[in-house]
């Protein structure tokens, strides 16, 4: 645990000297603004999309820049011959990023107005950061440049943008409401407005279902290609 809590430490350390502390104040200044600019229905609707769009995608986007940084300055290739393990550097960003998202989505929440369910909305928050850092590391393990990362973010964008898909009032759309993606999202939408519980248990369910599937093989890919592929 102290190894993890160390490695923890340092992920948080870093990602404040490399200013995504400050990148993200500044977004929740330009997020207010613009939500100040909204009535109060639009806000009930655009503050949830806001915080499931940017907040919990920033493990997604930002887990390969830390990757690739790592990668060059050859800290990868020393963790496979050190006590610290795959798990424990991928959880280490993990969690480090769903904090990152968790103090994003509240600041632009309370400092919006609206009125919503602080225990749901923060549980979308973290959930669905997890799921979006697992396929970050998933996309990032063989990429070696920035370019190569860019270039494998394509298919997971489409992925992102399922959710939209699942609010379609169609047979086939269906479907789509047992994705991650859709459950994180119907998850934000709720804790701002009428709040379902079954729903809820539904959509969390199916997201903790997606992220312990992913976990292991995503953990076994990137052991192979980023860390023993060194």
């Amino acid at each position: 645990m102290k190894r993890f809590l160390n490695a923890l430490a340092a992920d948080i350390k870093f990602q404040y000297r490399q200013g995504f502390y400050l990148v993200y104040l500044l977004l929740i200044i330009v997020y207010i603004v613009v939500i100040y600019q909204l009535g109060p229905k639009a806000i009930s609707i655009v503050v949830p999309v806001i915080i499931f769009s940017d907040p919990s995608l920033v493990g997604f986007f930002f887990i390969g820049g830390l990757v690739l940084l790592e990668r060059q300055q050859g800290i990868t290739g020393y963790i496979g011959i050190t006590p610290v393990t795959t798990g424990e550097y991928m959880w280490s960003k993990i969690i480090s990023m769903v904090l990152l998202a968790v103090v994003t989505s509240l600041g632009i929440a309370i400092i919006s107005g609206a009125a919503f369910n602080l225990i749901l909305m923060v549980i979308g928050v973290v959930l669905t950061t997890i799921f979006f850092t697992l396929l970050g590391f998933r996309a990032v393990a063989t990429c070696r440049t920035m370019n190569d990362y860019f270039i494998k973010m394509i298919p997971y964008i489409l992925i992102m943008v399922m959710p939209g898909v699942g609010l379609i009032n169609k047979p086939w759309a269906v479907i789509f409401r047992f994705t991650p993606t859709f459950a994180g999202l119907r998850i934000m939408l709720d804790s701002f407005g009428e709040v379902s519980l079954g729903r809820s248990i539904l959509d969390i369910s199916i997201i903790v279902i997606w992220c312990v599937a992913l976990y292991f093989p995503i953990k076994k890919k990137f052991d192979e290609k980023a860390i023993r592929g060194e």
